[in-house]
């Protein structure tokens, strides 16, 4: 004979309830597995992270230091360029044509009338030329400044001053101040 039994045994009772708590251990086991999971990509992510940020400061650093050693380098390279010029600028002074000073003497008695314009002073400073005395009349020192910018040595009066000598008020005082022409 067969018996068949109805009832639900206790085991069967418990059936439902066993197979929920299997059910909710195993998503507590996969939570904690994400939880695992993600936590490890984010500590590993993260020292990737330190490592390029480390690596790009010592990029910069490094191209810091190329900076700073090329300015250092445009500097010097500054300063020779500077040295090389005052040389350069002192050789030329010096090797400028030592008849210089005399053509202008020569240019400059030959311009002046000695009956009308007395020179008291010549004085020279790298191409500019000041030149002062004494007139007669302000026609004398006229006709001096057409004539001084007429020559090949002197290249333009830019000003000249008259006024009365203190000592001979008949006489006029001058300066004409005159750019001289470099042909050395």
């Amino acid at each position: 004979m067969i018996a068949i039994n109805l009832l639900k045994s206790p085991q069967a009772r418990d059936h439902p309830a066993r197979r929920r708590a299997k059910s909710e251990f195993v998503a507590g086991i996969m939570v904690v597995a994400c939880t695992v999971s993600v936590w490890g990509w984010l500590v590993f992510d993260g020292n990737d992270a330190g490592q390029r940020l480390e690596q790009k400061v010592r990029e910069k650093q490094s191209r810091l230091a190329l900076m700073e050693e090329t300015r250092d380098q445009v500097l010097a390279l500054k300063e020779q360029r500077r040295t090389i010029v005052a040389e350069r600028k002192r050789l030329t002074t010096l090797t400028r044509d030592p008849n210089g000073p005399l053509r202008l003497l020569s240019v400059i008695s030959q311009v002046v009338d000695p009956l009308d314009v007395w020179l008291l002073r010549l004085q020279t400073k790298d191409q500019r030329v000041l030149l002062s005395g004494l007139a007669l009349s302000q026609d004398a020192i006229v006709k001096l400044t057409e004539n001084l910018e007429e020559t090949e040595v002197i290249g333009s009066v830019s000003t000249f001053e008259t006024q009365a000598d203190a000592v001979q008020p008949s006489r006029l005082r001058f300066s004409i101040n005159m750019d001289s022409v470099d042909h050395g």
